[in-house]
C-alpha cells in the first residue's frame, strides 16, 4: 500500500536570526534585516492515487453511504475505553498498525471520531505511516460535543491514537475546504501515556514526524452549553508520560521531535494550537522535543478563555531548534479569565535552546481590554526552569493589544541550581510599542519553591534588542534579573539595545541589565542609538554609541531622561571598566565648535562609585578604549576622526553632557577599516575553488575510490569549514562533479563539469565598529583530466586543467549604510600530483601521494555607494602530502583510512578602496598555513564490476578546521 502513503515534506525552518549585534565597545554592525525565512513546502491537501476505488483493508472512503464504525477512545486504561458509534476509520488489538488511509469526502451520518488507526491495548503502540484526508469541498462536518473527544482520548480526528505509544511516525491529517463544528480536537498522533508495565511493558517513547495540515477550514466556536472545552489542534499529543491508571510503569525517554502543524487560509476556534503537545511533561526521565514547526498564514485564530490558554511550537524536559511562524493572520485573544502565552518552546523543565518565535504582518487583538482584572498576553522565544539561551523572536509588521504586555527573548522562569537566559535576541521592526508592553532579552525570575539557592548561578548576559521603525513607548531591558520590586543578585552583563533611526515616543525604561547589585549588571552592556529618544529612566550600561546621520539631531539631546534619578557614569575604575561615550556620524559638516548634545539628565549626573557629582577630571576618565571618539565618515571609504582632549571634550552644563569640537579642530582622515571586510569576502571565493579542487581529485584521480575509468561517474561533497584567518571567516559548501572517463593503454582521461553553492560568513575588527558580512557562490566549470601508469610498477603521476564562472553576492553594513554586491568572474585552476600504491601485508595495500593545485580567479572592480571597491587577481597554491591504507581482502568492500598534510601558500587577498578624493588599500587578507587532514571511508563494487559505490568523510585541523562528508558513484562501460 505504498502508493497510499501521503508524505509530508518536513521543511525544517533553520530560521536564521542573527541580530549581529555584538557587545564590544562600537559594537552595531546593524544587520538589522528580517531573517531569512527558507521557501515553505506547504503540503497541498490531496488525496493519494488508486485509494479511492474501493475500500480495503487499508484504504477506506466514506462519501456519505458507506457503513460506520464503531470505534474507542484512547483514554485512561483498557477498563474506561468508551465505544463512539457512528465513527469512521480502522481499529486494532495488535501492538502495529502501518499505512491506512481514510478519506472523507461527504459527513453523511458520522457523529463519532475519525481514526487512521487506534487501538485500546495496554501495549505499547507502533503505528506509522497512517493518514486522514477530508474534503467536504465547504460543507460541514458536525460533532456532538462530548468529553471523550477531549485531547487525552486521541481527540476527534486523528490519525493515530493509542492508549500507550511506544512509536507513532508519520502518521498525517490533511483537511481542505471543510466547516468543522461541535466536539473538534485535531491531532496527528495521539498517545495517552508513553510508558507501560503491561505485556512485557516499555520505558521508552518516540513521537515523530507527525504532522496537520489545514488549508481553507473553518472551526466554528465552541457552543458554550455544551461540554467542549479542552480544544487541541496539534502534530502530536502526548497526554503524560506515566499514566495514572499503570502504577507500575517507568518512563525512562520521550522523544517528541519534527512533528509540525501547517494551516493557512483558515478562520479557527480552539483553545490551545501547537506542533507538539504534552498536557504534563513531568515523570520521565528525559524528553526531547526538538525540531518541531508551528506554521500559520493568512488565517484567524480565535483563542478560548480557560487554562489551556496557547499557541506554541513544543513543551517537554529539554526543548531545541523549534519554530513557531505566525504571518499575514489576525489573532482575537480573550483574557478575561486566564492569561495568554504565544511562544516557540512555552515550558522546558531543564532547557530551551535555539528557539525561534517569528511574527509577521499580523493583529494581535486582545478582547479583554475593558474588562476589570483581565489578564494579559506574553509574546516570548522559550521559557525554562533553569536555561533559556540562544532563543530568537522577531517581530516585524505586527499590531500589538493593549493587553500584549511583555515580549521575552528567553526566560529562566523557576530555577533550582541555575538560573540563565543568555544570548538571546529581539528584533521589533515596525511595530508600534505601547506603555504598557515590556520587552526583556532575558530573563531570569525567581527561585523554585523549596530551592537551596545558597550556591545558585543566575545571569541574563549577552542577550541583545533592536527596535528599528517603530513607536517608542513601555520599557526594554537587555536582561533582567527578578523583578523591580524584588531585583536579584547575579550578572546581567555583555547586552545590547540598538534603536533605529527614525523612532519617536517615549519610553519609561531603558536598561542595559538590571537587577540586584548594579556593579553586576552595567558592564559590557551596550546602548547603540540612531535617534534622538526620551524615557523616564536610564541605566545598566557601560557603553554608550551615538549615531548621527542627518545635522537635526544636533539640536536636542540624544537620551533625555526626565525621571528623578541621576545617571551613574563610572569613571575611577581600570579603563576598561569605565564608561565610554562614542560617536559616529555620516557625511556630515563637523566644524570647530560643533556641539553634540549626548544625554540630558533632570537629575544630572554622579559617579557610580562614590554617588558624587560628575567633575571635569571625571569626564576625561570617559573615552573609548580603543578608536577616537567621534568619527565622521565621509564616504563609505574614508573616515575623519577626531580625538579626545585635543581634538574635543566633553563638558557638562544645563544637566547635558555634550561632546563639544575645538575651535581649531580638523579630523584626521583615514581609511574606514571596516571596508577590509571586502578581502576576506575575496578571499572567501578561494575556499570555494579548494573544495571543488578536492572533490575531482578525491572521486577521479588520487583518492581510494579512483581510477574506476570507463564510464560515467557523479560525486557530491558537503563540507563545513572555519579558517584561522585574521578576520574571520566560516564557510558551508555543497560541491557536485559529473564526468565521463575513458581508457586508453596506460593512461586513464577523462572531461567533467563540475558546479557548487557555497555560503559564508565573515566578520573584521574595527575601531568604528566591528563589521559582520554574509555572502554566497554559486559556480559552474569544465575540465579535463589524465592519470598516467608510468613504467615504474604502482607509480602513478595525475593532472587536471580546469576554468569556470564564479558569481558572488555579498551583504553587509559599513558606515552606518547597507552594503550588497553581486560580481561575475573567471576562475581557473589546475593540478600536478603522482601517487605510489604499496601492498604492505597480505589484504592491505597503501597509497603514498602527493599532490600541487594552483587556483587563480580574474579582478574584479565594482562601485558600491559612493565608493569603488577593487580586488585583486587571487593566484593560490597548495601542497599536498600523505598516505591512504585500503583494506583489499573483499571483492566487494573496501574500507580504507588516512592521513596527510597540506600547506597552503600565495593564499592572499588584496585589493582597494576609493572615492571622489582618496585611494586607500585594504587590509591583506590570508589562509596561508597547514592543516592535518584525516580521511576514512568505504567503497563498494557490485558482483558485475559494473557499478562503483563510495562514501568519504574527512577532518581538518590547523588553518581549515571542520568536516565534510563526500559521496559517490561509477559506472563502468
Amino acid at each position: 500500500m505504498e502508493n497510499n502513503k501521503r508524505k509530508l515534506n518536513k521543511s525544517k525552518i533553520a530560521l536564521a536570526l542573527l541580530s549581529a549585534i555584538s557587545a564590544s565597545t562600537i559594537s552595531f554592525s546593524s544587520n538589522a534585516t528580517p531573517p531569512h525565512l527558507p521557501e515553505i513546502n506547504f503540503p497541498e491537501v490531496q488525496y493519494p492515487e488508486g485509494c479511492d476505488q474501493a475500500n480495503s483493508s487499508q484504504c477506506k472512503v466514506y462519501t456519505g453511504t458507506e457503513s460506520l464504525d464503531t470505534l474507542h477512545t484512547s483514554r485512561g486504561d483498557s477498563s474506561i475505553h468508551n465505544s463512539i458509534t457512528n465513527s469512521f476509520g480502522y481499529k486494532t488489538t495488535e501492538a502495529e498498525g502501518h499505512n491506512n488511509t481514510i478519506i472523507i469526502k461527504n459527513s453523511g451520518s458520522i457523529s463519532g471520531i475519525i481514526r487512521g488507526i487506534s487501538s485500546t491495548e495496554n501495549k505499547g503502540s507502533f503505528f506509522t505511516g497512517n493518514n486522514v484526508f477530508i474534503d467536504l469541498n465547504g460543507a460541514e462536518l458536525n460533532i456532538p460535543s462530548f468529553q471523550d473527544a477531549m485531547p487525552d482520548g486521541g481527540g476527534y480526528i486523528s490519525a493515530a491514537a493509542a492508549s500507550y505509544g511506544k512509536e507513532l511516525r508519520n502518521n498525517s491529517i490533511f483537511i481542505k475546504n471543510t466547516v468543522i463544528s461541535g466536539s473538534r480536537s485535531i491531532i496527528g498522533a495521539s498517545a495517552n501515556a508513553a510508558s507501560s508495565s503491561y505485556n512485557g511493558g516499555f520505558q521508552d517513547s518516540k513521537i515523530n514526524n507527525n504532522s496537520v495540515v489545514l488549508d481553507t477550514v473553518y472551526m466554528k466556536p465552541n457552543d458554550p452549553s455544551g461540554d467542549s472545552t479542552g480544544t487541541v489542534i496539534t502534530g502530536a499529543y502526548l497526554h503524560t508520560p506515566k499514566n495514572p491508571f499503570d502504577g507500575s510503569s517507568v518512563s525512562n525517554s520521550v522523544e517528541m521531535s519534527k512533528n509540525s502543524l501547517y494551516i493557512k487560509n483558515s478562520n479557527l476556534s480552539f483553545d490551545a494550537m501547537t506542533a507538539a503537545m504534552t498536557y504534563n511533561s513531568k515523570g520521565s526521565k528525559e524528553f526531547i522535543a526538538n525540531d518541531n514547526v508551528a506554521y500559520i498564514e493568512n488565517s484567524i485564530l480565535n483563542t478560548g478563555d480557560n487554562s489551556l490558554n496557547r499557541i506554541y511550537s513544543a513543551v517537554g524536559y529539554d526543548i531545541q531548534n523549534n519554530a513557531l511562524v505566525i504571518k499575514e493572520s489576525e489573532i482575537n485573544i480573550n483574557t478575561s479569565q486566564m492569561s495568554y502565552n504565544i511562544s516557540s518552546a512555552y515550558y522546558a523543565d531543564d532547557r530551551a535552546i535555539g528557539n525561534q518565535l517569528i511574527i509577521t504582518d499580523t493583529k494581535i487583538n486582545t478582547l479583554s481590554e475593558d474588562v476589570q482584572d483581565a489578564k494579559n498576553v506574553t509574546l516570548t522565544g522559550a521559557w525554562s526552569e533553569d536555561i533559556s539561551k540562544n532563543n530568537q523572536v522577531y517581530i516585524e509588521d505586527v499590531t500589538l493589544g493593549k493587553k500584549v504586555t511583555t515580549i521575552n527573548g528567553g526566560v529562566s522562569g523557576v530555577y533550582k541550581k541555575i538560573g540563565i537566559a543568555d544570548n538571546n535576541s529581539i528584533i521589533l521592526a515596525n511595530t508600534d510599542m505601547h506603555n504598557n508592553l515590556s520587552i526583556r532579552g532575558g530573563y531570569v525570575l525567581t527561585e523554585k519553591e523549596g530551592s537551596d539557592t545558597s550556591d545558585v548561578t543566575i545571569s541574563a548576559s549577552g542577550n541583545s534588542i533592536l527596535i528599528k521603525d517603530s513607536h517608542l513607548a513601555g520599557s526594554i531591558y537587555g536582561g533582567v534579573l527578578g523583578s523591580k520590586d524584588k531585583p536579584r543578585k547575579g550578572n546581567a552583563e555583555n547586552n545590547t539595545i540598538t534603536i533605529g533611526a527614525g523612532q519617536s515616543g517615549d519610553l519609561n525604561s531603558l536598561y542595559g541589565g538590571f537587577g540586584a547589585e548594579s556593579n553586576s549588571t552595567y558592564k559590557g552592556n551596550t546602548l547603540n542609538l540612531y535617534s534622538n529618544i526620551s524615557t523616564s529612566e536610564l541605566g545598566g550600561f557601560q557603553h554608550y554609541n551615538f549615531y548621527y546621520s542627518d545635522k537635526s539631531q544636533f539640536d536636542t539631546a540624544m537620551i533625555e531622561v526626565s525621571g528623578d534619578k541621576s545617571i551613574p557614569l563610572y569613571t575611577k575604575r581600570e579603563p576598561g571598566d569605565n564608561s565610554t561615550l562614542t560617536i559616529l556620524t555620516k557625511g556630515l559638516d563637523i566644524k570647530g565648535g560643533t556641539k553634540l548634545q549626548l544625554i540630558k539628565s533632570a537629575a544630572g549626573f554622579i559617579d557610580a562609585d562614590t554617588g558624587y557629582e560628575i567633575t571635569k577630571e571625571d569626564l576625561k576618565n570617559i573615552s573609548s578604549q580603543a578608536a577616537p571618539d567621534i568619527a565622521n565618515f565621509k564616504s563609505l571609504a574614508t573616515v575623519e576622526s577626531y580625538s579626545p582632549l585635543q581634538d574635543y571634550s566633553l563638558e557638562i552644563s544645563d544637566n547635558a553632557l555634550s561632546a563639544v569640537v575645538d575651535g581649531e579642530a580638523s579630523g584626521a582622515t583615514a581609511q574606514n577599516s571596516q571596508t577590509d571586510i571586502f578581502s576576506t569576502a575575496s578571499l572567501a571565493a578561494l575556499t570555494t575553488m579548494v573544495a571543488s579542487d578536492e572533490l575531482l581529485v578525491d572521486t577521479a584521480l588520487t583518492g581510494a575510490e579512483s581510477g574506476q575509468a570507463g564510464g560515467p561517474f557523479a560525486a557530491i561533497r558537503y563540507g563545513d569549514y572555519r579558517y584561522n584567518t585574521q578576520h574571520k571567516l566560516k564557510t558551508e559548501q555543497t560541491s557536485a562533479l559529473f564526468g565521463y572517463g575513458f581508457q586508453a593503454a596506460a593512461v586513464d582521461y577523462g572531461v567533467f563539469l563540475e558546479t557548487g553553492y557555497n555560503s559564508y560568513s565573515a566578520r573584521t575588527g574595527s575601531p568604528y565598529g566591528d563589521v559582520n558580512g554574509s555572502g554566497n557562490h554559486s559556480y559552474g566549470g569544465t575540465g579535463i583530466y589524465l592519470n598516467y601508469a608510468t613504467p615504474i610498477k604502482r607509480l602513478h603521476t595525475t593532472a587536471y586543467l580546469k576554468g569556470g564562472v564564479l558569481y558572488d553576492d555579498f551583504n553587509s553594513r559599513i558606515a552606518m549604510a547597507d552594503v550588497n554586491h553581486s560580481q561575475t568572474s573567471t576562475y581557473w585552476g589546475t593540478h600536478v600530483g603522482i601517487y605510489w600504491d604499496v601492498p604492505v601485508e597480505e589484504n592491505w595495500n597503501s597509497r603514498l601521494f602527493a599532490n600541487y593545485f594552483y587556483d587563480g580567479r580574474e579582478k574584479e572592480q565594482f562601485n558600491i555607494a559612493d565608493s569603488q571597491v577593487t580586488y585583486s587577481e587571487l593566484n593560490s597554491h597548495r601542497v599536498q602530502a600523505g598516505i591512504l591504507a585500503t583494506y583489499t581482502g573483499s571483492s566487494n568492500f573496501r574500507p580504507y583510512i588516512g592521513v596527510s598534510w597540506e600547506e597552503m601558500m600565495n593564499a592572499e587577498a588584496r585589493g582597494s578602496v576609493r572615492d571622489e578624493e582618496y585611494r586607500w588599500n585594504l587590509d591583506k587578507a590570508d589562509m596561508n598555513g597547514g592543516s592535518a587532514v584525516v580521511n576514512a571511508g568505504i567503497g563498494y563494487t557490485n558482483p558485475g564490476k559494473n557499478l562503483n559505490l563510495g562514501l568519504n568523510v574527512k577532518g581538518y585541523s590547523g588553518m581549515r578546521n571542520g568536516a565534510a562528508v563526500q559521496v559517490q558513484i561509477k559506472w563502468r562501460l
